[in-house]
């Protein structure tokens, strides 16, 4: 099913979404709004937090994970930030009395083992007890103009399949995806511009629903 939900970084922007009708919303961490105020919850139903996006720098599953392919500097914090939005996860659901989601980017570039990532994320859901772990799609070009790989198809939904076979039978229902509408729509005009591809609307529409078909997680 699909769920769509608006973004909000404050009270004020809570407020706006509310009076356009939006029912839930997602707290996008942007480094100055790192706690949530009463009223917020009073307003709009907050059913996720993003982990934090500040300087360009998106918070990654890949680079919070300790391996060979990030330094320690990068891997501290980014497991530090991602660990800062599961606490305010854990306490929106505190507060609003339901499970919050914790939406994270995936690179998907980097051939860490699935054990690996696995404990990772199983540590994380049991010391945060009233939260959930959602992998997004990213965009194929980032703010600092780099190509991403997990843009592509099935990266991500093949990724949580894996990790769900890997987990706790408690735990694998708190895992899933998140389709980001613009990136999955941003990443296939951009591949068809630098290919050069003539598709109409219509067609690129087509390939975001193929798209979306391909991020869909069955329930085992």
């Amino acid at each position: 099913m699909l769920k769509p939900i608006a973004k909000i970084t404050d009270l004020k922007t809570a407020k706006d979404k509310n009076e356009k009708g939006a029912i839930s919303a997602e707290w996008q961490i942007l480094g100055f709004n790192k706690f949530i105020e009463k009223e917020v919850f009073d307003t709009i139903k907050v059913t996720s937090i993003h982990s934090c996006l500040k300087n360009h720098i998106d918070i990654e599953l890949d680079n919070a994970v300790p391996s060979e392919f990030v330094n320690k500097k990068t891997t501290e914090y980014h497991n530090r930030k991602l660990n800062e939005a599961f606490a305010l996860a854990e306490y929106a659901a505190m507060k609003q009395g339901f499970d919050v989601k914790v939406v994270v980017h995936l690179n998907n570039d980097k051939i860490i083992p699935y054990e690996k990532m696995t404990n990772y994320i199983s540590n994380l859901l049991k010391k945060y007890q009233n939260t959930k772990r959602a992998i997004e799609k990213i965009m194929m070009i980032n703010s600092s103009g780099t190509i991403r790989p997990a843009y592509e198809s099935d990266s991500v939904s093949s990724f949580v399949k894996e990790i769900r076979k890997r987990l706790e039978p408690e735990l694998k229902e708190r895992v899933g995806t998140v389709l980001d509408i613009c990136h999955a729509y941003g990443s296939i005009r951009m591949k068809n511009l630098l290919l050069n591809n003539t598709n109409d609307e219509t067609e690129e529409l087509n390939e975001l629903e193929k798209y979306f078909n391909e991020n869909k997680v069955e329930k085992k």
